[in-house]
């Protein structure tokens, strides 16, 4: 096993609070590494840290060189008012061929709504096209922040069996962040309790 990316003492403080406290992690390929903690744990800026949205940090993030990174947020904030449907959504992500948005939303059982509009889309069908939208680059690592919220549970078990049958495909590293650890267990090889801290971790 190879690390894709390895976090080293990642401290982030916004002026007296301590958001993550020497934070060191690493994320092999091929793994779903899940990292799980309460609300206001430091998850979501650990996230960005990786993801090289947060500049103000101390400590090193090594990745290896050329590592493509897929995302998908945790929700999508989209104008009510925007006509947008899924083809044209999947189209802002780059210059992809239409049969390239074709394969993309067919991995993730969703081509039979790339006519459907973007605000009549279910929890669960939202987080396949944001899904689909990070594999058309076919990233080394895809990282998901809360992909279950607001996804009722019967689409939460379709979506992390989703998840694992995509590991598997393109040999990826999976790095997700949850809050509910019943239901990852099933699909995860390695956790992470993060409260500002590592509090523990392990398979």
């Amino acid at each position: 096993m190879s690390a894709l990316v390895e976090l080293q003492q990642i401290s982030v403080q916004f002026g007296e609070r301590k958001i993550l406290d020497k934070v060191s992690l690493s994320i092999e390929k091929g793994k779903i590494t899940t990292v799980i903690g309460p609300n206001g744990a430091g998850k979501s800026t650990l996230v960005k840290v990786l993801l090289g949205l947060q500049d103000q940090y101390q400590g090193t993030v090594t990745k290896v060189n050329g590592v493509k990174i897929g995302y998908v947020p945790q929700k999508l904030q989209l104008n009510d008012s925007l006509p947008l449907n899924v083809q044209r959504f999947m189209k802002l992500a780059g210059k992809y061929s239409n049969q390239e948005l074709r394969e993309a939303l067919n991995l993730v059982g969703a081509e039979h709504l790339i006519k459907a509009s973007m605000h009549s889309l279910s929890g669960g069908e939202c987080q396949r096209i944001l899904l689909a939208r990070a594999l058309l680059q076919r990233p080394d690592l895809l990282v998901l922040d809360e992909p279950a919220q607001g996804v009722d549970i019967q689409g939460q078990i379709d979506l992390y069996d989703l998840i694992d049958g995509i590991r598997h495909r393109f040999q990826c590293a999976v790095f997700m962040v949850s809050h509910d650890l019943h239901l990852v267990m099933a699909k995860t090889d390695d956790v992470i309790c993060l409260h500002h801290h590592i509090c523990c971790s392990g398979a």
